[in-house]
């Protein structure tokens, strides 16, 4: 025998000596299938791929944006909450009146409070003159703006206030003011007497933009601690 010969007796293929039990088609089947997992995807795969995930992407957005003006909407009522609350609060640590005024034209919530001063009396609610413009260096009888919240800050949000003594109409002014004892006084109008809160005024925050809106309704009892209705 050559040695040609004795060489293809002992290795019939090229691929190496004979692994015991293997035949040449599942020696080849198992080559192609190494090959089909290293070879990556093609140009043809990845734009579908693409192209689903864009799909997809396309149906999520509006879900996706009315879940933000939403989440907008939960932080206005939490803001207005706390003005109320901060507010009251303010006004039994300090022992002066202190004024949340809702102003509908300008959609803003503003925190006014009387300076302190040695030789000046605190005033009370009905006392203090409210109507004066805030200034920044302290004075007697001068008023000072401690904070303020406009609405219109929070994109595509809308906020309306109803009049707590006339149930369904909304109040286009609404002041309440917290004693140094806790107590809430209230008035719809700056030229009004200030008298002792015993409705309940009712603010609501809607997403203006959403087909079905969320409304978060705020409501500010007459001990004073605002709250928002679950």
């Amino acid at each position: 025998m050559s040695s040609a010969d004795l060489r293809l007796a002992i290795f019939p293929t090229a691929g190496g000596p004979i692994t015991p039990g293997a035949t040449g088609g599942s020696r080849r089947l198992s080559r192609r299938l190494a090959a089909a997992g290293a070879r990556g995807f093609s140009l043809i795969e990845m734009v579908v791929v693409v192209a689903i995930v864009g799909i997809l992407a396309a149906a999520a957005a509006p879900s996706v944006v009315n879940i933000l003006r939403d989440r907008r909407v939960n932080r206005a009522a939490m803001r207005v909450v706390d003005i109320y609350r901060s507010a009251r609060a303010k006004a039994m640590g300090r022992g002066v009146p202190v004024l949340v005024s809702w102003n509908a034209s300008a959609g803003t919530f503003t925190t006014l409070e009387p300076y302190i001063t040695l030789t000046g009396i605190v005033p009370s609610c009905g006392q203090a003159n409210w109507a004066s413009l805030p200034v920044a260096t302290p004075a007697d009888n001068a008023i000072q703006q401690t904070d303020v919240f406009n609405v219109n800050s929070y994109e595509q949000t809308s906020m309306s206030v109803l009049d707590y003594n006339v149930p369904g109409i909304t109040a286009t002014t609404l002041q309440i003011c917290f004693g140094s004892n806790g107590r809430s006084y209230a008035r719809t109008a700056v030229g009004n007497t200030f008298t002792p809160m015993t409705g309940v005024p009712q603010i609501s925050i809607t997403n203006t933009a959403n087909p079905t809106p969320l409304v978060r309704k705020v409501f500010v009892p007459p001990n004073g601690v605002a709250r928002i209705q679950q």
